[in-house]
């Protein structure tokens, strides 16, 4: 576990097997991670964001807590270290991915933006089930020369999922009603103008 600025847990080896073990145990506990394999090398490793690690079960934010808490008490630390806060809080994640919700000229603008064009293009696998296809119901862009992408819902987009949510298959109703209460939750944290935008 990195104490930097934020909090991360990363584990390599060249086992593969053994990081896959370590993989399925963490998300036995509500973490969304995978393995990943290091460049061209023989080397698989497995890492976890602050607010991945926050989505996690009760137990396991506790743990992560108590461990920050000691590590401060030992003087290992110095200042506040974000996500100590979210550890005893919980963060609201959908797949280990978190929405940034807001209002921008009145309109509900609802974003994921990543530098890693893998994690959008796995965004994008995941809305597709859902009845969300890009160009028609989500746009993607990049920027500074495809460094930053910019996947973006709108409004219709929500209200689609709703549709989906209370008439889809049993499997897209879940998973529908799982991203729009991730969504809300997120509102929630922005205020009563955007909670209340979204539910409009």
């Amino acid at each position: 576990m990195y104490l930097g600025e934020d909090v991360e847990l990363f584990f390599a080896s060249t086992n593969r097997e053994e990081v896959e073990l370590r993989t399925h145990l963490l998300r036995l506990t509500g973490v969304e991670t995978r393995v990943r394999k290091e460049g061209g090398r023989d080397v698989w490793y497995l890492g976890a964001t602050t607010d991945q690690l926050a989505a996690g079960g009760e137990e396991l934010r506790r743990e992560l807590a108590k461990a920050v808490k000691q590590a401060r008490e030992m003087g290992l630390l110095e200042g506040e270290k974000r996500g100590a806060e979210k550890f005893e809080a919980g963060v609201s994640t959908w797949h280990g991915y978190k929405f940034t919700i807001g209002l921008k000229k009145s309109a509900l603008r609802v974003e994921l933006n990543y530098t890693r064009r893998e994690n959008i293009e796995k965004m994008k696998e995941k809305l597709e089930p859902l009845g969300l296809r890009e160009r028609e119901h989500f746009t993607v862009t990049w920027l500074g020369e495809e460094k930053v992408g910019h996947l973006r819902l709108l409004k219709e987009d929500i209200i689609e999922l709703a549709y989906v949510a209370k008439h889809g298959p049993k499997p897209q109703r879940l998973e529908a009603a799982e991203l729009l209460n991730h969504l809300r939750r997120r509102a929630e944290e922005k205020g009563i103008e955007v909670l209340e935008n979204l539910r409009s």
